[in-house]
């Protein structure tokens, strides 16, 4: 079995996109892919769990740490062209049952536990995350990639109950309206807690930027695919 410090052994390129699951790609789609073409030499593309299949065929690296969303959704992972990382808590059975037995992966060795701080030694990382987006951040330093951009990282609650509830927008580009499994609150409560780790992760000198629309403000810049005509 292969694990984080064979991954991070690898040869890598300068800078990382990760690729995550939320609805604001649906409206960039065009200046995405274009951003993707012109960077693609540069960029190692990370995608985190039910990427929107205009993507996929970009990927280099496809990730899952929740096992829900991996029984769910890794028939979609396009395992000819792009390499697997799956959290520790996605047992052998599961994978093989999902993915037809195939064996060719890294498996992450992480601690997710609140007020841990963020930490790598030996092939474990350690601290609090919150989602598998996070944790990517934070596995791309490792890499020592110089800029990481990310997109689709919307957070749960970018858009109000009742706009969710009336289905004009959705949380995720695949759904329609309030598509995680448990209520607004909950999501609310999500995401306070994901701002905290987007902060620890910045203050540990981590060069990152959201280019699509996010309730995680202070880390945005939209201009990067504004500009792309």
């Amino acid at each position: 079995m292969k694990t984080l410090k064979d991954f991070l052994k690898r040869k890598n390129k300068k800078n990382s996109l990760i690729i995550c699951s939320g609805s604001s790609p649906n409206d960039k789609i065009q200046n995405i892919k274009k951003f993707i073409k012109e960077n693609k030499k540069e960029f190692d593309i990370f995608g985190i769990n039910n990427i929107h299949p205009e993507f996929r065929k970009y990927i280099d690296y496809h990730c899952f740490t929740n096992t829900q969303r991996f029984k769910k959704y890794g028939k979609y992972i396009d395992l000819k062209n792009s390499e697997l990382l799956l959290g520790k808590n996605i047992n052998n059975n599961i994978r093989k049952k999902v993915l037809n037995g195939f064996d060719d992966y890294f498996n992450i060795e992480y601690i997710d536990i609140e007020k841990t701080k963020i930490d790598y030694d030996n092939g474990k990382v350690e601290g609090f995350f919150r989602t598998c987006g996070c944790l990517m951040i934070y596995i791309s330093y490792l890499m020592k990639h110089e800029n990481i951009f990310i997109i689709g990282m919307d957070g749960y609650t970018l858009y109000n109950e009742d706009i969710l509830e009336d289905e004009k927008k959705s949380q995720h580009w695949y759904g329609q309206g309030l598509t995680d499994t448990t209520t607004y609150k909950t999501c609310a409560q999500k995401d306070i807690l994901i701002y905290d780790v987007l902060n620890n992760l910045k203050h540990q000198n981590i060069n990152f930027k959201i280019l699509t629309s996010t309730l995680y403000k202070d880390f945005c810049d939209l201009n990067i695919l504004k500009e792309l005509k």
